[in-house]
């Protein structure tokens, strides 16, 4: 396998490559994999995942390079222990980015003997499934004293092991651990005072251990003082109660929260509407555009609204409605078409009440009436009175549909013998 000394000069100060071209002698484009750098050129990032990596091999020879590199990608290698990771730290004095994910010999604990008189100016740490243990990382956190971002996702972490405080780490990426209890999280936060993002994504949190949670007198919320960026998308919260119990985290500002069970059974636009309301320190939600002040109002009124009926209301019903008042229903509107109304048939001296489809033509109409009036169609002429406008208008196109005229219940339709009908009539 190489080591990190060697794959560094093969990707990027390698300018030999030697290409005989295919056996068959067919025709090929080649672009080369390997860039050379430009005489006295030093890449700020290295990009050496998937390389096989499992030293750090003697990197005095790449001294030039190792002292400008300030982002170092070395995920999914094999490095055999945290003495060569450590020695990899040494070497690159401006490093301010180290990604060591799913290196999986990293689970090993860390030798504290090789932690002494050790100094790195590292921000940003990426441990994501390297299943690194609590211990380990208290170990490295005391020599790491810049860091500020430590990515510590699928590690399967249950617990805290060992308890002390890291002040430089603002945020954490916890996701897909395996901590349930809220005392736990807790501890989280008493390790991390100035934590400001922290995501517990796929944690299994839930609702039994969320109240014992006390760590040396504090609840959950009283140990996350800086907290202002929160995920807690696919956890396993389970009431509107937990939700609440957010407003008392007091910088609290951006959640994340899709993916839990008991809001999905919710129409989208009214969840986001339900966790408006229950939420009013929160700013954004699930990433979405910042909240505006008529959205959380429009939100809150609706979560007023929903309770009017339900005998057994939430509290933050009562909060609202001391702030809003108390609502009446919203109207029900029925916006759909009308498609059916009764008219009165009027027929020489008879009336007659009769519900007709306005979805028919005038022509279907005339075919309708035949039996009510005694003509056939033919020798029909239809008026329609609208008692809202005045007026007669005769309905003289066969094929227009009843609706284009706008009828309502208790408008008149006047039936009369066609004229030339009538002359006929008459000279017999």
């Amino acid at each position: 396998m190489p080591s990190l000394a060697k794959a560094i000069n093969s990707k990027y100060h390698s300018d030999n490559f030697v290409y005989n071209g295919p056996e068959d002698g067919s025709f090929v484009i080649f672009a080369p994999k390997k860039i050379p750098l430009l005489k006295g050129a030093t890449p700020q990032t290295l990009v050496l995942n998937e390389c096989m990596i499992d030293t750090a091999g003697d990197l005095g020879e790449l001294e030039n390079v190792c002292a400008k590199v300030a982002e170092l990608d070395l995920s999914h290698n094999d490095l055999k222990s945290w003495e060569e990771v450590l020695k990899i730290m040494k070497n690159f004095n401006s490093l301010k980015f180290l990604n060591l994910s799913y290196n999986k010999n990293l689970s090993q604990e860390i030798d504290n003997n090789l932690c002494l008189d050790f100094a790195s100016n590292l921000e940003t740490l990426v441990l994501i499934g390297t299943e690194i243990k609590w211990n380990s990382i208290s170990s490295l956190l005391s020599v790491l004293t810049s860091l500020k971002e430590l990515h510590l996702s699928l590690n399967q972490i249950r617990c805290l092991t060992k308890e002390e405080e890291f002040c430089n780490i603002e945020k954490l990426t916890f996701d897909g651990n395996l901590m349930s209890d809220w005392g736990e999280v807790a501890k989280l936060g008493k390790t991390f005072p100035s934590l400001k993002q922290l995501s517990l994504s796929n944690c299994p949190l839930r609702l039994q251990v969320f109240n014992s949670d006390d760590v040396g007198g504090k609840c959950v919320e009283d140990t996350f003082q800086n907290l202002e960026v929160l995920n807690l998308s696919s956890t396993l919260l389970e009431t509107e109660d937990e939700l609440l119990r957010l407003n008392n985290f007091p910088k609290l500002r951006e959640l994340r929260i899709s993916g839990i069970p008991f809001l999905e059974r919710v129409e989208e636009k009214q969840r986001r509407q339900e966790l408006i309301a229950l939420l009013p320190k929160i700013r954004v939600l699930n990433g979405g555009a910042e909240i505006m002040q008529d959205e959380r109002e429009s939100a809150e009124r609706f979560f007023i609204r929903k309770f009017l009926d339900v005998e057994e209301k939430p509290l933050r019903y009562f909060e609202l409605t001391e702030k809003h008042g108390q609502l009446l229903p919203l109207a029900d509107i029925n916006f759909k078409p009308v498609t059916k109304v009764t008219l009165k048939i009027k027929f020489g001296s008879e009336t007659v009440n009769q519900k007709i489809n306005l979805r028919q033509s005038v022509k279907e109409l005339k075919k309708f009436l035949e039996p009510t009036v005694g003509l056939p169609a033919s020798r029909m002429d239809l008026y329609f009175l609208d008692l809202g406008l005045g007026g007669r208008n005769i309905l003289r196109h066969p094929n227009k549909q009843l609706y284009t005229y706008n009828m309502h219940d208790g408008d008149e339709i006047y039936v009369e013998i066609k004229n030339n009908c009538s002359m006929q009539i008459s000279q017999r």
